[in-house]
């Protein structure tokens, strides 16, 4: 009968066993910035309808296309998309388990416009992460592909790029003695944020115009995403303080509902060769992105 031995791998499971569950507590696993709190695994483990969908992510990707209707159903790319809504909108609320790279869980999910670091030593960044499923999502599409899963996980990074704590690398509470953060400061503001903007309106009088395109996809979602990132890193301080966190927390959402729907403007104008079937002259790509009015959270 074939004996079992014993080998000195048994240190090294330990201590990947420790370092797991301290991440899981260091990380408070059900976040995974903007509340996401998807529950399980990615497909094809997973189906969509198994995950929470009453979730930041998932809300603000339902208000982007919701904008996007307004002025990208002109392209054909952006039709073929949107048959399938239900999933892009569930898939940007998806669990993190395939985030590219390794090292620590959610440390991806970072991006300090300053250092250009995430918050702890990492392969990857939230930055970088946003690019590479573009990517994936963008090549999928050109080749007749399912694509509405990878440009959902970029949409999610695109989002993580606007949470104060994330742009800050920020964990803990920024002051001990704030009992507003309950448990590690992101996470409290996370769970406060969704909450309070359930059955709120996210603002009133805030217009941006839509990109013009320069030619080049990675420049023109690089640059929305830098300055989305750079908004969030600045609003850190009005978060933080009770006086003026419900006010920045809906211009945020507000500003990262316009990042999501200007970079699903971009991926659809350039999977179409870069022109509209209604036109193709420079002013059809210059209107004006529609007031977030009454946009409800529920």
């Amino acid at each position: 009968m074939q004996k079992f031995k014993t080998t000195k791998k048994t240190p090294t499971f330990l201590l990947t066993f420790f370092i797991w569950i301290f991440s899981s507590v260091i990380f408070q696993n059900n976040s995974y910035a903007w509340n996401a709190e998807g529950k399980g695994y990615n497909p094809p483990f997973l189906v969509r309808t198994h995950w929470d969908y009453n979730r930041t992510h998932a809300k603000m990707t339902e208000f982007a296309l919701k904008m996007s209707d307004k002025f990208a159903m002109d392209f054909r790319a952006y039709r073929l998309l949107i048959a399938n809504r239900g999933d892009i909108i569930a898939f940007s609320n998806a669990p993190d388990v395939d985030d590219i790279g390794g090292g620590l869980p959610y440390c991806r999910h970072f991006y300090n416009p300053q250092t250009h670091r995430p918050i702890l030593p990492c392969d990857s960044n939230a930055l970088e992460q946003f690019h590479h499923y573009i990517n994936v999502a963008f090549e999928a599409a050109k080749n007749q592909q399912v694509a509405e899963y990878p440009l959902a996980k970029a949409l999610h990074f695109l989002q993580d790029l606007s949470m104060p704590f994330h742009a800050r690398n920020v964990m803990a509470r920024p002051n001990p003695g704030d009992i507003f953060f309950s448990g590690i400061g992101h996470v409290g503001y996370e769970n406060d944020a969704r909450h309070k903007f359930q059955n709120q309106s996210l603002t009133d009088n805030f217009t941006e115009e839509l990109p013009i395109p320069s030619g080049n996809l990675h420049n023109d979602i690089n640059g929305i995403a830098l300055e989305l990132n750079q908004y969030g890193y600045d609003r850190f301080g009005a978060v933080i303080n009770s006086d003026t966190r419900e006010s920045a927390t809906k211009e945020l959402f507000a500003k990262t509902i316009m990042a999501t729907a200007k970079v699903i403007y971009l991926f659809s104008y350039y999977l179409d060769g870069g022109s509209v079937m209604t036109g193709s002259d420079e002013g059809d790509y210059a209107a004006i992105i529609p007031i977030v009015t009454n946009f409800i959270l529920n």
